[in-house]
């Protein structure tokens, strides 16, 4: 018995069959290398497109880490850079009222049970207290600290509210020019310690003048058994609950000369930060 390879078309040769499958397949080799082509072509001319954009001009073109490390080429030109000196007010909590109506009332703030029955007269002290010493130094300035720390006041900072009712209490002498004081107040709404008060109150200092206080005047302490509060599981777990938001703070990119003093966290609870830190120049003076 004979075997034949099949031939749909007997009339024509079998290497002509063999010819013609193998043209088709060289036929859509070349089809798939043009449309490769094209899709390059493409992208190169939109590329080319995008470089002569006003964003791609020189002045915008990334910059290196090593030229700007302090990032200030993300932020505007600093407001106030003849400021030297920096008042801190901590906030303790929330106020959710509107205007001075019963401002002095529990219930138009947000408090811990253990700051009920008081405390409101002497927060409102503070901020009182805070506005008169920047009155007093026009070199100073003031910052309201405190982050979002009360799940029930929304996004709503003890800094901002603070810094809302040192606008609206009657603070300034009737010959004083408010907004010139007003300009010289400012917030920092990411501390969630008293320790985060004081540091990241620097930093919001140095991102609003320029440059480090040579002064800081404010009533906090650092705590005794755990300065930077990152070893007692108490602290922490404070720390992590008055932080409902998830929030981050940016002052690793803006304050780049102090982020090993803000992650900082010895083996022994008590020891000091021992680098040199940016503000000794105006110590050593």
């Amino acid at each position: 018995m004979r075997f034949s390879r099949s031939n749909p078309h007997p009339s024509l040769p079998l290497y002509k069959e063999h010819s013609k499958y193998t043209l088709n397949i060289r036929n859509s080799k070349q089809i798939l290398i043009i449309g490769l082509a094209y899709i390059i072509l493409i992208f190169l001319i939109v590329i080319n497109f995008f470089n002569f954009l006003p964003f791609h001009n020189s002045e915008y073109l990334p910059i290196k880490k090593s030229d700007y490390s302090d990032y200030s080429y993300i932020l505007p030109n600093p407001s106030h850079s003849g400021l030297q000196d920096l008042i801190i007010v901590a906030g303790h909590a929330i106020y959710l009222g509107n205007g001075l109506e019963k401002v002095e009332q529990d219930n138009n703030w947000i408090l811990e049970d253990f700051q009920k029955g008081g405390a409101v007269k002497t927060f409102l002290n503070h901020i009182r207290k805070g506005v008169e010493l920047t009155q007093q130094n026009p070199k100073a300035l003031l910052v309201f600290s405190g982050g979002q720390t009360r799940p029930a006041a929304g996004p709503r900072s003890e800094a901002q509210s603070y810094y809302v009712l040192a606008q609206t209490l009657d603070l300034l002498s009737a010959e004083e020019n408010s907004h010139l004081i007003f300009g010289r107040m400012t917030t920092e709404e990411y501390a969630r310690d008293s320790y985060e008060n004081l540091l990241f109150s620097i930093c919001r200092f140095k991102e609003v003048t320029g440059h480090y206080p040579r002064n800081e005047d404010s009533a906090l302490e650092l705590f005794r058994h755990d300065i930077y509060a990152c070893h007692d599981s108490r602290l922490r777990k404070k720390k992590l609950a008055r932080n409902p938001f998830r929030r981050r703070h940016p002052y690793d990119l803006s304050c780049p000369s102090l982020s090993d003093l803000i992650d900082y966290c010895p083996h022994n609870p008590t020891s000091i930060f021992s680098n040199k830190l940016p503000w000794e120049t105006y110590i050593t003076k």
